[in-house]
């Protein structure tokens, strides 16, 4: 899994990868039309409310730092780098569950080995999150954890997490 120069950034001529890339937006407006109260202050319940974004613009940025690198790629490191990896070392769960195969160029790529990390993904997740959105992580984690299968690095799937995590800090978070 060592990469070098442009071979660690091929998955950014991929149009699979930008397709997943955009699909973050399309559910930030999906989360905007089922969750409006909980949009940028309204503070409604339905999710158990928003992140709360600092006062001051060294607080937000901190926040932001953190929430849109530091915890992404932590987070990668662990789950997609450390779990999944040693998971996909199983054949048995290195198979794609559509295709059954172990073609990692499929855009059907969906492994045993992604379910299971996502999985414990999101019960991470219940630590510190309320349960509705806690659940919700599941799916982002099972584009991560594609990532991750069809590149065969944690670099495409850190870039995924950073920037869905950005979104979802922007739109949902607390004046």
């Amino acid at each position: 899994m060592t990469l070098q120069g442009s071979q660690a950034l091929a998955f950014l001529s991929d149009r699979f990868f930008w397709l997943a890339f955009m699909l973050g937006p399309v559910v930030w407006v999906m989360l905007f039309c089922l969750f409006p109260a909980n949009v940028s202050g309204g503070g409604g319940d339905v999710t158990g409310g928003s992140v709360p974004l600092e006062s001051n613009l060294l607080a937000t940025l901190r926040l932001l730092f953190l929430f849109a690198l530091v915890y992404p790629v932590l987070e990668e490191i662990v789950f997609r780098g450390g779990l999944q990896g040693f998971l996909l070392e199983k054949p048995a769960l290195a198979k794609s569950i559509v295709t059954g195969s172990g073609d990692n160029q499929s855009p059907w790529l969906l492994t045993p080995a992604n379910l299971i990390t996502s999985v414990a993904f999101t019960a991470m997740h219940f630590i510190n999150h309320p349960p509705l959105w806690a659940s919700l992580v599941f799916f982002p984690s099972l584009v991560f954890g594609w990532a991750r299968d069809r590149y065969d690095h944690l670099w495409a799937s850190m870039l995924l997490h950073a920037f869905y995590n950005a979104g979802f800090l922007l739109l949902f978070a607390q004046p």
